[in-house]
């Protein structure tokens, strides 16, 4: 499965151990392909970079890990569709990735939904439909 994450979700994964991250991780790690371009990258970068006090991730080592799950995309389709421009990056990388799914839990981002086809989701609702029942469509 080629997957986008959103900034916000990769933040969740590194810095805050628990349940939901480790399924995260877990699903990543069975059978996904983490797309980014040089700006995702960069902004994820940038982000992991700030403080975020006793009993956070390690940063780097996360980082060492979407690296090995990743695939970079060169050249993300130029998008112009969310509410927050800043955001557009992530819609461009899933269609010039042909991602199967962008998972993020910005509001303004899950509005779009589907978006060009590609189901945009929370983790929770990600992780659901790794298992749905056997009639029931991902999205």
């Amino acid at each position: 499965m080629r997957l986008v994450l959103d900034t916000n979700v990769c933040v969740a994964i590194a810095i805050r151990p628990g349940p939901l991250a480790g399924a995260m991780r877990a699903a990543v790690e069975a059978d996904c392909v983490l797309l980014h371009s040089a700006e995702t990258w960069a902004e994820l970068v940038h982000v992991l970079g700030r403080p975020f006090g006793p009993g956070a991730g390690d940063p780097a080592a996360f980082l060492d890990w979407v690296r090995a799950r990743g695939e970079r995309v060169e050249r993300p389709a130029l998008v112009r569709a969310c509410a927050d421009p800043s955001d557009d990056m992530l819609l461009g990388l899933a269609v010039a990735g042909r991602a199967d799914a962008i998972v993020t839990a910005d509001r303004q981002v899950l509005a779009l939904h589907p978006f060009c086809g590609i189901p945009i989701v929370r983790p929770k609702r990600f992780l659901d439909g790794r298992n749905p029942a056997p009639d029931a469509p991902f999205s």
